[in-house]
């Protein structure tokens, strides 16, 4: 009877590790979950976005550079995820910007056109919460070198 109970505790000490490491792992995961809310601070948020390309209008050799500067305001400290958005409907990766406190930051991307190209490009905010900037049109005309 002894050894059956000793079988039974030991299956329950492995039963009770196995579940407590489940447990603490869930704790951690939420921990760190936490750690990342506090990182931001209440009530954060995107205020405004700006969006301008250089140049809107270009004629020349091709591929040509068409540089989009973005200005994001946001209140407060954290971090904000970024899309951009094209009229070709192409995928564009997102993007994040820290801010340590209220107040507004630049950031510049490129697009690259090989040939004659007329379209618009956009940002949205994804988070802390969902905001379009201005959609910026631009044309691309190449010619011949």
């Amino acid at each position: 009877m002894l050894l059956n109970n000793l079988w039974w505790n030991k299956k329950g000490i492995v039963l009770g590790i196995v579940l407590l490491s489940i447990t603490v792992s869930q704790i951690l995961q939420a921990a760190a979950d936490t750690s990342a809310v506090k990182n931001e601070s209440a009530g954060f948020r995107v205020n405004k976005i700006r969006l301008i390309a250089n140049p809107i209008e270009f004629n020349g050799p091709c591929p040509a550079e068409v540089k989009f500067k973005a200005k994001i305001s946001a209140s407060g400290r954290g971090t904000v995820v970024c899309q951009i958005l094209r009229s070709d409907n192409l995928p564009a990766p997102a993007f994040t910007m820290k801010f340590d406190h209220s107040g507004t930051k630049d950031t510049v991307y490129s697009y690259l056109a090989e040939d004659n190209f007329m379209g618009w490009q956009q940002l949205t905010t994804v988070k802390p919460n969902a905001m379009k900037s201005n959609k910026v049109e631009f044309t691309v005309m190449c010619k011949a070198q």
